[in-house]
């Protein structure tokens, strides 16, 4: 099930992007019918808005003073995606359409073929809601064969998917940019010539990014916090700092808050950016939280307890981050800490989003939406849900003999049936049935045998629908005598089915225990009174009637009192548990989806987090900011980090990335920073903390001790912290020409990690490593190099991914391959500080760079200092100095120059080397060396 419904998309009455902009009086445009305003000329014009965009400010006048400089930035984005999408369209993914009806208007209904992989796309295509695609009658072969060639294509946009109840599987609606005619038998609409759905992008981010930028809307209008998004001075934010935390800093925080926290062993400034967010939330005015946590400091930790103590104070708050992977982190973190607190619940905490995406496991399960919903379902059905239940355990006792002598009446009727079915053309059919059935589903069971069955049976599905309840059901809506009875009633059973089995064994003997009016004793008043009764005395028949008594008592209670409602779908449950849950947890992007939860009769959301707050662009944010009822926001990040992606470069100079986080922080605005790292082994810590944090972090105690500087691999290369110089690498680009990789580099680092596989059988223990690269082309190469050889070992792992893949994440071991090896120094995006930085701080115990040293220093980047760096603290070292990395590096070096070799003789263009000279020597020489190294 999607986490957004069809809402998003609607109407499709297309206009100009000037009536768009500029007509307020009519209704604000979808952002799909704008993208279908745009020609082919259009998406391919990358100064289409140049003139139109301005430098995003860091103040604002007004609200449409700052919806404005983000619309056209917002509109650049979508059209620079769509164009690098068809810059590749001979490769993309696409689809089969089986039959088209014409619904309304520019609106049709299709069913497209089972997903299957493709020999030219990229991947295997799955039409997912707001995928941009193109209409084709010809499968993508290039990008000038709907310009050049005639052909008859369409834009459309897929509206809805399919839907349990709404849509099979394989159908989708689409909204098209202009109607179209398909030629489609009468009967069966199918389609008689071949037409094809080619994936270009997904705009439901910018889609929702674009409904929040209407300065006219419901989420503008009446917002308290955007003012303080739009207003914000240096002066005024200090002011805000020591007026909300002037509790705190008097000396005299919350002492529930401070008890509570007193058991995570939180360092100082841990500590003090938790109390803080924690008193801003007691004044009467919005106000902004700003927590600086660097590589390793604990920021996931701070979060989740920061958001554990919201839960103590019955505060709802709702947690965003810019990808699933931080929203899982928090959410898993989270679910720990109730796990291990009894003041804590799960049923409290909901995580919702993208299912696959999310990875959802077993143990998330318990708090994912989706899953929840389908438990909750089951106690909500009104003829067999929870409430059916409890009602049916009173019947059971207080009717026992009108429900036996409904019992006999259906085994009456059913041995009826039989008789009448048994003539001559089917009596033999009939006897051959009784021959295979079971002889005791023919048995009629006695009053006896049929209370205690039936009780059984209904014990077992109250213990379960119990489980569920308190599990998963919204713990603010139930009371404390609630709990206490339904706990008192799971307790009570077993001692029942007891008395049950020891009770009367004849009809007659149970049916008066059951209705017989006595007046039960005082002392009998709780289950631990009654046990002590039945311990104490032999009068067997009086066990069975008080029992009967206070269960009848506890079930009525429970039937009065369990406010819980019928629902007969699961979307409906969905709703309820994002109404009520005190802790939400999804994407930036998905809590679109907590606008459409109404909260008439609920509390609203008070309190929002974000996590990697600077690596979200600011438009991105307003989708939770604006959320109704929120008054305190806390934002967590690193500007030091990654920031948020931008695809256009016209966009991206208009700051249109910048994070909220950022801009506030360059205001001025106070931050708590974390300034303890529990990761990094100083070796390794030593540069990133000197050179992007003016040394303001300290290391921590644990790693500090001796037990900490693990060393993996024999020799002083291989220590925590060294650069391992390989000048024979050579960058080439990849079959595509967009990106750059180095087989030579590949080479040694698939040794490296082939030895550290090795040498962990012999240290017996777990290793983790992760391979980082900042280029895609390389990371693909590292991966097909690996293949899958150490997938099926527990005790090791591999991880191979980008620097912005690696964001958030790290491992004992970090292996970076800087693929940059030529004669200018030329180092492209690699020498971007904030990139640079992430690739820095991922390892634990090792950080092993591989890279061209001369190339590096020419850079006049941060490469050049780290190079120095390197030299100075004697952690430089020459790929020669180990003969087995050698040996693989000039394996690598003439299997890449009979490559070479092999293309020119047959005139192919393969991959180019890129400004580079071979190491002198010729191949002889190299082969001759390799000879005596394999001597050796």
């Amino acid at each position: 099930m999607s986490d957004f419904g069809s809402r998003e998309f609607v109407s499709f009455q297309f206009s100009t992007v000037k009536d768009v902009q500029d007509d307020k009086k009519k209704e604000r445009k979808n952002l799909a019918e704008v993208v279908f305003t745009w020609s082919m000329n259009d998406i391919f014009n990358r100064n289409l808005f140049k003139k139109k965009i301005k430098k995003i400010p860091k103040t604002f006048e007004s609200s449409e003073d700052y919806v404005n400089y983000f619309t056209f930035p917002l509109m650049e984005e979508t059209r620079a995606d769509m164009c690098s999408a068809m810059e590749g369209f001979s490769h993309a993914p696409y689809i089969e359409i089986l039959r088209v009806n014409h619904e309304k208007d520019n609106s049709y209904r299709i069913e497209v073929a089972n997903p299957v992989e493709e020999v030219n796309s990229t991947e295997i295509y799955v039409p997912k809601q707001a995928d941009i695609v193109i209409l084709s009658k010809e499968k993508p072969k290039h990008i000038s064969d709907l310009s050049l060639n005639g052909w008859s294509y369409t834009v459309a946009l897929i509206s809805k998917i399919g839907e349990e109840g709404v849509l099979s599987d394989n159908d989708a609606v689409i909204g098209v940019s202009r109607p179209f005619s398909a030629d489609v038998h009468f009967k069966t609409s199918r389609l008689k010539e071949p037409l094809y759905a080619v994936f270009l992008c997904n705009i439901l981010s910018y889609n929702r990014i674009w409904k929040m930028l209407d300065s006219d809307s419901d989420y503008f209008r009446g917002n308290t916090i955007i003012k303080k998004v739009l207003s914000f001075n240096s002066v005024g934010t200090m002011e805000d700092s020591m007026f909300s935390s002037c509790r705190f800093l008097q000396n005299e925080p919350d002492k529930e808050a401070v008890h509570f926290l007193s058991k995570w062993s939180l360092n100082e400034s841990q500590l003090k950016a938790v109390l803080d967010c924690d008193s801003s939330r007691e004044n009467l005015t919005s106000s902004f939280k700003l927590i600086w946590g660097p590589p390793g400091t604990g920021k996931t930790k701070t979060i989740s307890i920061l958001l554990a103590l919201m839960l103590i104070k019955n505060c709802r708050t709702v947690t965003c981050a810019p990808t699933n992977t931080a929203v899982v982190e928090v959410a898993s973190r989270l679910l720990k800490l109730a796990e291990d607190s009894s003041d804590l619940f799960q049923s409290d905490i909901v995580l919702f989003g993208n299912k696959d995406r999310m990875r959802i496991d077993e143990g998330l399960s318990k708090i994912f939406l989706e899953n929840r919903a389908a438990r909750l379902l089951k106690c909500c059905m009104p003829h067999s849900g929870i409430r059916h239940c409890i009602n049916s355990m009173i019947d059971i006792f207080e009717n026992c003999y009108l429900k036996y002598k409904l019992y006999l009446d259906d085994q009456k009727g059913e041995d009826d049936c039989r008789k009448l079915v048994m003539g001559d053309e089917c009596g033999e059919v009939i006897e051959v049935s009784r021959e295979v059935m079971d002889d005791k589903s023919l048995e009629v069971m006695s009053l006896t045998e049929y209370v205690k069955t039936r009780f059984d049976s209904m014990a077992k599905d109250f213990k379960c629908f119990i489980k569920i309840f308190l599990d998963d059901f919204p713990r603010a809506l139930i009371s404390q005598e609630t709990l206490r009875e339904m706990c008192d009633t799971l307790n009570l059973l077993p001692v029942m089915k007891k008395v049950l089995q020891h009770g009367s064994k004849s009809d007659r003997g149970l049916d008066v225990q059951l209705n017989i009016e006595v007046k039960t004793p005082p002392d009998i008043s709780s289950l631990g009174n009654l046990k002590e009764v039945i311990a104490r005395s032999n009068e067997s028949f009086f066990h069975l009637v008080y029992a009967r008594d206070l269960l009848l008592e506890k079930l009525r209670f429970l039937s009065e009192h369990l406010t819980i409602p019928y629902m007969f779908e699961q979307r409906s449950v969905e709703e309820f548990v994002l109404q009520h849950v005190k802790s939400v947890l999804c994407t930036a992007s998905s809590s679109f989806r907590l606008h459409n939860v109404k909260t008439e009769n609920s509390r609203p959301l008070e309190v929002l987090v974000v996590d990697e707050a600077a690596q979200l662009k600011e438009s991105e944010s307003l989708i939770p900011l604006l959320l109704p009822g929120i008054k305190n926001v806390v934002l967590i990040g690193d500007e030091f980090q990654l920031p948020a992606l931008v695809k256009s470069k016209i966009s991206d100079e208009a700051d249109f990335g910048r994070s909220l986080f950022e801009r506030l922080s360059s205001l001025g605005y106070n931050k708590h920073l974390l300034n303890v790292q529990y990761r990094m082994h100083p070796l390794i810590s030593q540069f990133p903390v000197y050179h992007f944090y003016d040394n303001r972090i300290s290391d921590g105690a644990n790693v500090t001790c001796a037990a900490y500087g693990r060393q993996y691999l024999k020799g002083k290369m291989y220590g925590q912290y060294s650069f391992i110089d390989v000048e024979q690498g050579k960058e080439t680009t990849d079959q595509y020409g967009r990106s750059l990789r180095n087989p030579i580099e590949v080479a040694a680092v698939v040794h490296i990690v082939k030895k550290l596989f090795e040498e962990s059988f012999d240290l017996g223990e777990n290793i983790n490593v992760g391979v980082v690269s900042p280029y895609s082309a390389q990371v693909k190469l590292i991966q097909e190099k690996l293949g899958t050889t150490y997938d099926m070992h527990e005790r090791f792992k591999v991880k191979v991914r980008s620097i912005d893949g690696f964001q958030g994440g790290e491992e004992d071991i970090i292996i970076f391959s800087t693929v940059r090896s030529n004669n200018s120094g030329s180092v492209g995006f690699l020498s971007n500080t904030n990139r640079t930085n992430v690739a820095l701080t991922r390892a634990k115990h090792c950080l092993y760079i591989i890279g061209n040293a001369t190339t590096l220093s020419k850079s006049e980047s941060v490469w050049q200092k780290i190079v120095s760096d390197a030299k100075n603290r004697d952690c430089l070292f020459k790929s020669e100095d180990d003969k087995e990395l050698n040996n693989a590096i000039i394996r690598a070096v003439i299997e890449q120059d009979e490559l070479e070799t092999h293309f020119d003789s047959l005139h192919i263009s393969g991959p180019k080397s890129k400004g580079f000279n071979r190491p002198s020597g010729s191949r002889a020489g190299l082969v001759f060396y390799l000879e005596l190294i394999d001597a050796d």
